[in-house]
């Protein structure tokens, strides 16, 4: 009580502020010290596809506990689960034991050189690139070989033998298109491999979906029929071009992605508007050719092909006098004496309602900008009318009528 007091009266005479001390304050500093970082999560995905029966895909995917990685972020650790690259860097060992259904103990050795485009092999982003806000490094193995097995609640399945490679030939194309406010900018990086050896890499190859059989579950255009090309040169300058075209066949899987990620992640995801992402699985049965061509010599290899579709986000741009619906346009109809219209108005009521709109609010925006404001009133718009030619009445102080002021329309009596 004497303290607000004394804060009273120098609030009234003008007199120096008492001091409280430091214990009248609390700083955010203090806040922010207990408020918890951003918090880590770490899954272990791991699928199995029976290409030669009906079954349903193996899928599994597990929260890690306690994740960490090596010094030299090589190696990744977890509670039930390892993967380490061996000291000479040729080969990883994958086990996992995180999941009954699905224990891993497998180890990818590569056959050819690491290999990724550019210097660094990193797409940057932000503003400003010498400091980005992110990053996505495309590294690749492009030929490998597998060993070991998979188990699960049926037997262990025995992974021995290549890893996703044709008998001598290797192709690989990656491509992604950034959302529109990246520039829909497309990052892609294509490689073909020979034996032990890298036959090309570059980053003018491409992806098109000849035809798409779309999804009514999603909306995603998901192809049917796609074609993949490379071109490139050798390190001795031959020129290199390769094509695999063909039909997809019914797809693996489709693989709905905000269901497999964590809850406070799908919360953070679900607020950008036009984000579903799902990602579609393709391996034909029929074989489809890597026809390719090195200098003046033509390769044709068969082989397995497996392909992703993954669609994450789009930016769906509506025209807003779309917003202008049938029954508004009735109703301003109704008022208007008009008792009947045709189907055929409604799209030219929305195209003069487009043009007025656009003429008045170019109006108001002079308006504005010379009044130095950023706000539009119903003055600027009943301005912008009369300097139109086109005034309106009762909104402005001149012609308003309150409603206590309008004259009473007697009512009817019954029966009438």
């Amino acid at each position: 009580m004497f303290n607000w007091a004394k804060q009273q009266l120098a609030n009234v005479a003008g007199t120096q502020e008492p001091i409280y001390g430091p214990t009248a304050i609390k700083s955010v500093a203090e806040e922010a010290a207990t408020v918890p970082g951003l918090h880590t999560t770490c899954q272990f995905t791991a699928k199995v596809f029976p290409l030669d029966s009906d079954k349903t895909p193996l899928w599994s995917s597990t929260q890690l506990s306690n994740p960490e990685f090596s010094e030299d972020k090589t190696c990744f650790y977890a509670d039930n689960c390892a993967i380490e690259l061996s000291e000479d860097g040729t080969a990883y060992t994958v086990k996992s034991l995180a999941d009954e259904a699905c224990i891993v103990n497998m180890t990818i050795t590569r056959k050819t050189p690491a290999i990724h485009a550019g210097t660094t092999g990193t797409t940057l982003f932000g503003t400003d690139l010498t400091n980005p806000w992110g990053s996505v490094r495309h590294a690749f193995w492009p030929r490998c070989t597998s060993e070991g097995t998979i188990t699960t609640p049926d037997g262990a399945i025995d992974f021995t033998g290549r890893a996703f490679f044709g008998p001598t030939h290797s192709a690989i194309l990656m491509e992604f298109t950034t959302p529109p406010s990246y520039g829909s900018t497309s990052v892609c990086i294509g490689i073909i491999a020979k034996e032990n050896e890298i036959l090309s890499v570059s980053c003018d190859s491409t992806v098109t979906h000849i035809q798409t059989a779309g999804d009514p579950a999603t909306d995603w255009p998901a192809p049917s029929e796609a074609k993949y090309t490379w071109a490139g040169k050798t390190k001795d300058g031959a020129e290199v071009t390769g094509v695999i075209e063909g039909v997809l066949g019914q797809r693996l899987d489709r693989i709905d992605v905000m269901a497999e990620v964590p809850g406070f992640v799908k919360k953070i995801v679900q607020t950008a508007a036009g984000t579903k992402p799902y990602v579609y699985q393709y391996s034909p049965k029929d074989s489809l050719d890597l026809k390719f061509k090195i200098g003046d010599t033509e390769v044709s290899e068969s082989g397995a092909l497996f392909v992703e579709a993954t669609f994450i986000s789009e930016k769906v741009i509506k025209d807003a006098i779309k917003g202008v619906t049938r029954p508004a346009i009735r109703r301003l109809a109704r008022r208007g004496g008009v008792k009947r219209i045709s189907a055929a108005i409604y799209d030219e009521v929305r195209f003069a309602l487009d043009i007025r709109l656009r003429a008045i609010i170019k109006d108001c925006v002079h308006v504005l900008e010379y009044r130095g404001r950023k706000t539009v009133t119903v003055a600027d718009v009943i301005f912008s009318l009369r300097r139109m030619g086109r005034p309106i009445y009762g909104f402005d102080p001149d012609t308003y009528i309150p409603p206590k002021s309008r004259p009473q329309v007697p009512a009817s009596p019954r029966g009438a």
